[in-house]
């Protein structure tokens, strides 16, 4: 006990404390910047382009934004429906990065499926699916 005493009053554990803490916070810092998973917070506050193919209109929004909108729609994405446009009301805003747009909902669609599958309600609850 009188050697850990003895340790704890020099400077060398403030010290390894100190180390430790810094070694951290950059592992957390370097990790921020490299990390690219779908909901990453950097990530979903890129901004991104949504082209209406019935008007040529584009709108800019961020990538959270514009997957929030998607999901509000409240059905299955198909590849040529995306947004409802503002001045027509047709679902024609769509990414203009087309591998974007595919990735995304695709991945939107599997994620509203899986969720489907997951309700204590079951997969066709009443309710879940809008009419277009």
């Amino acid at each position: 006990m009188g050697k850990l005493r003895e340790f704890l009053s020099s400077g060398t554990a403030g010290w390894i404390v100190a180390a430790i803490a810094i070694l951290l916070g950059l592992w957390v810092f370097i990790r921020s910047l490299t990390a690219k998973d779908t909901y990453d917070l950097a990530r979903l506050s890129e901004r991104v382009t949504i082209r209406y193919s019935d008007t040529g209109d584009e709108e800019s929004m961020t990538r959270g934004e514009f997957e929030e909108k998607i999901r509000q729609l409240g059905r299955i994405i198909k590849p040529d429906e995306g947004l409802p446009n503002p001045k027509t009301g047709k679902l024609t805003g769509v990414l203009v990065a087309t591998r974007e747009w595919t990735e995304a909902i695709q991945r939107l669609n599997a994620e509203r499926e899986w969720a489907k599958t997951q309700s204590p309600f079951g997969a066709g609850a009443a309710g879940t699916e809008k009419k277009p």
